[in-house]
């Protein structure tokens, strides 16, 4: 996975089938890339059409008060390090068809 042509590490990638109601799951690592979990750890997702999120989130504690709101310190914000498109299902575009053998279950997805 890479976005505007770098590789994003700690993005969660979701797959769901667009046939049966089970998801697939998994975390890039330095290099974009993720192995996904549907039933076991890194057993990959079930063949057949699926639609795609990725998101990369991060939890921000405040340490300071805003000024506007002496009471803000310990508050948390929410930070997106990718578009908010590919955080839905719906909105991101994204797809990958996988097939019943390992061969050809790569997918490469160039987020802008």
């Amino acid at each position: 996975m890479l976005h505007d042509g770098v590789p994003v590490e700690g993005a969660k990638v979701a797959f769901s089938s667009k046939e049966q109601q089970r998801g697939a799951f998994g975390t890039t690592d330095a290099d974009g890339i993720a192995q996904l979990t549907t039933f076991d750890l890194n057993d990959g997702a079930i063949a057949g059409e699926h639609s795609v999120k990725i998101t990369k989130e991060e939890v921000l504690v405040l340490k300071e008060a805003n000024p506007d709101d002496p009471l803000s310190v310990g508050k948390s914000k929410v930070v997106q390090h990718l578009p908010s498109k590919y955080s839905k299902f719906r909105t991101s575009g994204l797809t990958a068809t996988v097939t019943a053998t390992d061969e050809g279950n790569t997918f490469e997805f160039e987020l802008k």
